[in-house]
């Protein structure tokens, strides 16, 4: 019996273990996706910009599932304050370059159209 206590113990203790690592290690990536949104997002693409939003709404995500100390709290709080300035930023360059991808496409799609009015009128004319 007493075996069996001990054995529960550490296995409790490893799941506690295991659930703080994985805690600290989504706040551990919360601050590293801050860290690197402040500082290196002037020449970032659309897929970048969309990459951090997913890579975000993950850690929010996560976070939700932990019950957090009142400290951890105000960290993550003061981490992502400092990231949704971004998240609109980037939200704003998806949009963008959403609407560009649309207008290429429609552009491509009016050049195709008049080409091929283009090529009936002039084999239209030939014969």
């Amino acid at each position: 019996m007493k075996k069996i206590k001990s054995l529960m113990f550490v296995a409790l203790a490893c799941l506690a273990l295991t659930a703080c690592d994985s805690k600290e290690g989504t706040i551990n990536d919360l601050r590293a996706l801050q860290e690197q949104v402040s500082t290196n997002t002037k020449d970032w693409t659309t897929a970048e910009w969309k990459e951090f939003l997913a890579k975000f709404e993950e850690i929010e995500s996560q976070l939700a599932s932990y019950d957090l100390t009142e400290l951890e709290k105000e960290e993550v709080e003061k981490l992502k304050n400092k990231c949704k300035i971004y998240v609109l930023k980037a939200k704003t360059k998806a949009a963008i370059g959403d609407v560009k991808d649309a207008l290429n496409d429609a552009r491509d799609a009016v050049d195709g159209a008049i080409n091929n009015a283009i090529d009936e009128a002039s084999g239209a004319v030939q014969e």
